[in-house]
């Protein structure tokens, strides 16, 4: 993700770096929230089934942001 985000960042004028950045702060707010609801709900449970199913949901909300980065430089791109 810091990958896709910095080469974004590098991308665009100031004030879209604001802007990115303002909102890269809340996703993460909104990622530590999540991932803590997760760990939340996987300690009410038994198993190891259970624990991977967190580990995959914790993932995939990462991996959604990046495909959601990567996409902002693809319209840049003209794509």
């Amino acid at each position: 993700m810091n990958a896709v985000y910095g080469s974004l960042m590098k991308r665009l004028d100031s004030s879209q770096q604001a802007d990115l950045r303002d909102a890269q702060r809340k996703w993460l707010q909104f990622r530590d929230a999540e991932l803590k609801s997760i760990g939340t709900i996987v300690a009410a449970q038994y198993g190891t089934a259970v624990q991977l199913a967190a580990s995959d949901e914790a993932m995939e909300l990462v991996r959604a942001r990046v495909l959601q980065l990567y996409g902002y430089e693809q319209a840049l791109n003209g794509f």
